[in-house]
């Protein structure tokens, strides 16, 4: 939400990042724009949780993550490029 957006800027982190679902492209360029300036990171979704949600029929998502595949999607985040302005995550 914009109040989300905001009470994050009020803090001045250095360094956001992001976890949003693989189908949400717009809002993660929305984000982009809102958050410029900051150094941007993206989360992605495991592919353990990916398979584990494909074999039994249901939309993968990091609610269906475990604390471990959270703590390395994490660690793994990706630095995002600041000149590109469209992103797609899919």
């Amino acid at each position: 939400t914009d109040k989300q957006i905001d009470l994050i800027l009020e803090k001045n982190p250095a360094k956001i990042y992001l976890a949003l679902d693989e189908d949400a492209d717009k809002e993660m360029n929305e984000l982009r724009y809102k958050f410029s300036g900051k150094e941007l990171y993206w989360i992605r979704l495991p592919k353990s949780v990916k398979e584990r949600c494909a074999g039994v029929n249901k939309k993968a998502d990091f609610g269906e993550c475990t604390f471990l595949e959270c703590s390395e999607a994490f660690k793994n985040a990706i630095k995002l490029d600041p000149l590109s302005l469209i992103f797609s995550i899919s």
